[in-house]
C-alpha cells in the first residue's frame, strides 16, 4: 500500500532509529525535570536536588528505550493495513493512530530534544493495540505489559496536556463505534483521506455504547503520581496509595 501517510512514517521512524539512548539520556532528563518538576517533588531537595538529579537518567535511559520500539510497532501495525477488518472501522482506528505518530506539531512536538516528543505517539500507538489486542495476536500478559508502559510514560506527559491526551485515545474507540455504524464505503473513504492527507484529522462525535470486543475507552488514564526511591537503587512512580510502576534495574514492574 502505497500513500503519503507510510512515506511519512517511513521518514519517522528513521528519526527515532537515529535516537542514541548514551547520547540522548541527559538531555531527556532535563526536559523531564523541567516538564513534570511536580514529580520529583517528594524527594529530598524537589526537582532540584542531587537525589532528582541522579533518578531521571535512570529514567529518561528507559523513557528512549520505549520510544524506540515505535518502528517495530509501526512495522506490525502497517503490515495489518492491507489485511480487511470487520467492521471496517478498525482499520479506520489503526490508520487514526499513525497519522497521530506523523503529526509534527502533536500535544508533545516531536522536535523537543531526545525524543522526547514521540512518548504521547507511543502512548497512543500502545493505546490502540490494547483496545483491538486480537488485530496483533496480543494475550492477556502481552496487554498487561503494554498498559504498564503506557502508566511509566505518562510520568512525562505534563499536567496541562494529560487530559487532551486522554480524550484523544478515548475517542479512538467510539470513533470505531460511531463509524461501525456507516456503510462500509464511507469509512473507507475515511482511510483512503487520512492515507492521502494524514495531517488533515477526522471530526467526528463520539456515540453511546461499545462493540465488537473492544476495550472500553474508559479504561485509559494518565494518573498523576510521584517518584520513590526503592531499595536497592530501584525507582517507583507511585500513582496511587497502593500501586504504580517500578523500575528495577532495567525492567519495569506493576507494584
Amino acid at each position: 500500500m502505497a500513500a503519503p501517510l507510510l512515506d511519512m512514517l517511513s521518514r519517522v521512524c528513521e528519526r527515532i532509529g537515529e535516537l542514541r539512548e548514551d547520547e540522548d539520556v541527559e538531555r531527556f532528563a532535563s526536559v523531564l525535570l523541567a516538564r513534570r518538576p511536580e514529580a520529583f517533588e517528594g524527594l529530598p531537595g524537589g526537582a532540584t536536588g542531587s537525589a532528582a538529579r541522579a533518578m531521571a537518567p535512570r529514567i529518561a535511559r528507559k523513557q528512549l528505550e520505549l520510544v524506540r520500539e515505535l518502528p517495530g510497532m509501526v512495522e506490525t501495525i502497517a503490515a495489518t493495513l492491507d489485511v480487511p477488518t470487520d467492521p471496517p472501522a478498525l482499520q479506520l482506528m489503526q490508520v487514526a493512530a499513525l497519522a497521530y505518530l506523523v503529526d509534527p506539531g502533536d500535544l508533545l512536538p516531536d522536535d523537543m530534544p531526545a525524543g522526547y516528543g514521540f512518548v504521547d505517539d507511543s502512548i497512543v500507538l500502545r493505546a490502540m493495540a490494547v483496545t483491538v489486542p486480537p488485530l496483533y495476536g496480543m494475550d492477556a500478559t502481552a496487554v498487561a505489559r503494554e498498559r504498564l508502559v503506557i502508566d511509566f510514560h505518562g510520568l512525562c506527559i505534563p499536567r496541562a496536556i494529560a487530559p487532551e491526551l486522554e480524550r484523544s485515545v478515548r475517542s479512538s474507540s467510539t470513533m470505531v463505534q460511531m463509524l461501525g455504524l456507516l456503510p462500509p464505503a464511507l469509512v473507507h473513504d475515511s482511510i483512503r483521506r487520512l492515507l492521502e492527507e494524514p495531517l488533515v484529522p477526522l471530526q467526528s462525535q463520539p456515540p453511546a455504547g461499545t462493540g465488537w470486543g473492544l476495550s472500553q475507552g474508559s479504561w485509559f488514564r494518565l494518573p498523576d503520581g510521584v517518584l520513590e526511591e526503592l531499595p536497592g537503587g530501584g525507582v517507583r512512580y507511585r500513582l496511587d496509595h497502593e500501586m504504580g510502576v517500578a523500575l528495577l534495574g532495567d525492567a519495569l514492574e506493576r507494584r
